[in-house]
């Protein structure tokens, strides 16, 4: 079945014109004008290219920067792409580690990312994206539907999607400067959770806000676990996020953005469960192995402070950020960590 999957995801990565990526470091991770209100999908509106029509049906396929799929009256559109990344790597442990996690040491081989992403509209009112990762045994990342004509809703999306956080955490896996994120950002971050977000912008694309409300349901990779966790109330986040380019030049080539973030997390003691946990393994796929772990929590509430700076002038690139958790619990418990490169 695995092998099938792979051959089929190949097929499509094919036909759209969609390589293998290869992590390097690029501008656009700090140009960050806005996260795209509108997204990219209101660009396909505006585009007419010639493809092929299959018979009978009233579609058109065309190719340009993925597999796009159309209506005859471009009342419904798609658009299929993907990616695939691999790390090989070998991990060398001291005596300490090698007791502590025994079988650490070892040479591996592991797919992060093996994603098809579809994104489409109906009748230029609703827009969806659902993006599926065969990496991640039935890991669905973001999975939102937004209604595009409607006030105010149309700057609102609703399912599953990431909390407005960091801009490490934002900024897609294709475009960080480094291979992974930094190792406060994979602990301290939100992350995507079930819920709506609001996004805005101001003053010409140089200030945006984004709000929140989101269960705390972590993923969808065990679909059981996902419906205990909101029935059994396991946690609420409220989300706000504001960012700043007080310099913006050049096409992002010469830049200067600010931001922060905040949420608070609503929490029940009363059941006694573990409801808070902040963990993650080294900066590598390879390792599963949580070497940075809290261990369970069961807190009343929390509160997630970020603070985050980028400059780019030219080929050269500065960004930084500060996370801080303090959750609430018979003894206050308090997290930070930070980055900068």
């Amino acid at each position: 079945m695995k092998a099938k999957l792979i051959l089929l995801f190949l097929l499509i990565i094919a036909i759209s014109g969609t390589s293998p990526l290869i992590a390097f470091g690029k501008k656009e991770a700090l140009s960050l004008k806005v996260e795209d209100v509108n997204s990219e999908s209101e660009e396909i509106l505006k585009k007419r290219k010639k493809g092929v029509w299959i018979p009978l049906t009233g579609l058109r396929i065309y190719r340009e920067g993925g597999l796009h799929i159309d209506g005859r009256y471009e009342k419904i559109k798609f658009k299929i792409g993907g990616s695939i990344m691999a790390d090989v790597g070998t991990i060398d442990a001291d005596n300490e580690l090698d007791r502590a996690f025994p079988g650490l040491e070892d040479n591996d081989i592991d797919f992060r990312r093996f994603n098809l992403d579809i994104r489409g509209i109906f009748f230029d009112a609703i827009e969806f994206r659902l993006d599926i990762d065969f990496a991640n045994v039935r890991d669905i990342k973001d999975n939102w539907i937004r209604f595009k004509n409607l006030p105010i809703l149309n700057h609102m999306r609703f399912g599953h999607l990431k909390e407005p956080s960091s801009l490490e955490e934002l900024t897609s896996i294709q475009n960080l400067t480094f291979m992974e994120q930094s190792l406060s950002t994979q602990a301290l971050t939100a992350g995507r959770n079930l819920g709506v977000r609001y996004n805005n912008d101001f003053l010409e694309n140089r200030m945006t806000l984004a709000l929140g409300g989101f269960w705390e349901t972590s993923s969808f990779d065990n679909p059981n676990a996902l419906g205990d966790r909101i029935n059994e109330n396991n946690g609420f986040n409220l989300s706000a996020r504001i960012t700043g380019l007080p310099r913006y030049a050049e096409d992002g080539e010469d830049l200067i953005h600010l931001g922060v973030s905040y949420m608070h997390m609503f929490r029940d003691m009363g059941n006694k469960d573990a409801n808070a946990r902040f963990n993650t393994p080294p900066e590598t796929r390879i390792i599963s192995e949580r070497l940075v772990d809290t261990g369970d929590l069961v807190i009343d509430r929390g509160d997630r402070i970020g603070v985050e700076f980028a400059m780019v002038r030219g080929p050269l690139s500065l960004q930084g950020e500060y996370h801080q958790v303090i959750v609430h619990e018979a003894d206050d418990l308090n997290f930070w960590g930070y980055y900068l490169y």
